[in-house]
Order: structure tokens, then sequence, then C-alpha cells
């Protein structure tokens, strides 16, 4: 059933189905301007391999405390960007990692839960 609503962030009218805001271009999930990517559920320490398709940049955020170690940025071409050694998360939008003027095509590090239960890891994209 389509319906109509209106947009949390600048007030148009959008259909209720649409992934996103034609006018502004807002994302349901996006925060502070950065829409989501991808996120993976992780149940315990191990490595985290997820395929993006970013450009020039992602944020990393994540529910619980979450420890990432030896982050790297895989791009199309095949080469490696070396993130960061180690990133220490708390919940929310976590730091910008940059690969300018390359578009990313897989994520990868190892991740170490800080806090019971599983995680959500999630990256975002600015648009």
């Amino acid at each position: 059933m389509t319906g109509q609503a209106d947009c949390p962030q600048c007030g148009a009218v959008v259909v209720t189905h649409a992934s996103h805001c034609f006018s502004c271009g807002y994302v349901p999930g996006s925060v502070d301007g950065w829409r989501p990517l991808a996120s993976e559920v992780l149940h315990a320490d191990g490595p985290v391999r997820i395929t993006i398709d970013a450009q020039d940049r992602i944020r990393v955020g994540t529910d619980v405390d979450l420890e990432l170690r030896d982050v790297v940025i895989w791009d199309f071409d095949g080469q490696r960007v070396e993130g960061p050694k180690v990133l220490e998360l708390k919940p929310g939008l976590g730091p910008e990692i940059t690969f300018r003027g390359r578009k990313a095509s897989r994520f990868w590090a190892d991740a170490r839960l800080r806090a019971q239960g599983p995680a959500v890891l999630s990256l975002f994209e600015r648009p």
C-alpha cells in the first residue's frame, strides 16, 4: 500500500515506499548527512569482510563498544588502501576513513567485541 509522509529532513511530501526523499536525498537510517551503505551483525571476534560501493570516503558506526584492527579498503582495481591499525568504536557514528580518488569495493578488518551479545557494524557514505 502506498501512502505519503513528510520527509524528516526537509519536510517535503514523499511516497512512503520510496527508498529516499527525491527533494533533498534523505535516506532512512541516515546519520548527520551520512547514508547507510552496508552493515554486518557480528556474533564473535573475528574477521569482517563487507562488500561495498563507495567513492572517496566512508564512516564506520556501531551499536556497542567494538574494536577494529588492521582495517583495509580494497578498490575496484584490486589496490589495497591501508586504514587505521586500531579503531576503538563507541555506539554511534565513528571516524571517517578516506581513500581519495578511489572507489572502494571491499572493507576488511578484524573485529573484537567489547560488550556482551552481538554487535552491528555499519558503514556509511556521503551522498
